[in-house]
């Protein structure tokens, strides 16, 4: 019986070793091809020295000549409950010329030098900038795809739920006050 269990545990450990030798690729590499990034990107999360910060809702169309366009949109809300989102529209757009080569973009903006190294993560599809801001604190910003079928697919799902929340909430009180 003895040698039946050593056998087993020489099998399980030369399949550990096997396994991580040719199993799959627990790292992968980021991207800095610019050849990746042209495209729709949403904002979607800022960090300044490591804490999160208040962002716009923002779109950002990279063009494979170096042109870039930022779009800011602004939230609808809805006039009876004003934490409810309905709508986005546009606000402002913003074109600049870009100087764009492999793991670097560099452009102009409000009278600021933006020098920025960016990596795309191809498995997660995600977009990272870091840059110094005017004030020299880093800032990471994280970019996914944009695709605005299903940002408003989303948004109308949010919204659903929302309705489905207040009504589960006014049922609720209805039932206590009987």
């Amino acid at each position: 019986m003895n040698k039946k269990l050593k056998m087993i545990g020489i099998l399980l450990v030369a399949v550990l070793l096997l396994g991580s030798a040719f199993g799959c690729k627990s790292s992968y590499d980021l991207s800095t091809s610019k050849s990746d990034i042209s495209g729709e990107w949403l904002l979607d999360c800022r960090y300044k020295d490591t804490k999160a910060s208040k962002i716009p809702r923002m779109v950002m169309l990279l063009d494979k000549s170096g042109a870039i366009t930022f779009q800011t949109y602004k939230a609808q809300k809805d006039k009876n409950n004003p934490d409810k989102i309905v709508a986005y529209k546009l606000d402002k757009t913003n074109d600049v010329e870009a100087s764009v080569s492999d793991g670097s973009i560099e452009y102009t903006l409000d009278g600021f030098d933006y020098q920025i190294e960016y990596k795309y993560d191809d498995y997660a599809k995600l977009l990272h900038f870091y840059y110094a801001d005017e004030k020299g604190k880093l800032v990471h910003e994280v970019y996914r795809v944009y695709d605005e079928e299903a940002e408003n697919k989303l948004l109308e799902e949010q919204n659903a739920d929302d309705k489905n929340d207040t009504n589960s909430n006014q049922n609720d009180q209805n039932d206590s006050s009987k």
